[in-house]
């Protein structure tokens, strides 16, 4: 992933190559219910991933964050992880993110899986989605 692409996901510098201790945030705890986390492959080259995270206490609300290797963006990859992960995620009906305010890929993708609702602060964007009209 480019430097920026590493930013506007994180919403900080990271290091190309992911340290141990974040790899094991971003998987630790995956149990398919609270914590769903999906790869997507290519062949054999995995190009994305997906993870979606209940919010404490707030088993209808979750975190959502997506990654797409740069050369997959802007082809879909994105769309089909964050409906596989709201596919296995019974009864979340909305969901509750941080989002860099250039990241108009990440916006737009949160668009269309439910009614958006995106809050300005800073450098960043407060984005609830509300998914109770989505058709499955």
């Amino acid at each position: 992933m480019s430097a920026r692409s590493r930013y506007q996901r994180f919403l900080s510098g990271v290091p190309e190559a992911l340290p141990e201790s974040m790899l094991g945030h971003l998987v630790d705890d995956v149990d398919g219910v609270r914590h769903i986390a999906l790869v997507m492959f290519v062949g054999e080259a995995p190009i994305g991933v997906g993870r979606l995270v209940r919010l404490a206490g707030q088993s209808d609300t979750a975190d959502i964050a997506i990654t797409v290797h740069d050369a997959w963006q802007q082809r879909g990859a994105g769309t089909m992880l964050a409906e596989e992960l709201l596919a296995r995620a019974v009864d979340v009906r909305r969901l509750e993110t941080v989002v860099s305010a250039d990241n108009t890929a990440s916006i737009r993708l949160l668009s269309r899986v439910g009614t958006a609702q995106v809050h300005p602060s800073g450098g960043t964007c407060d984005v609830t989605v509300d998914i109770t009209g989505r058709t499955e």
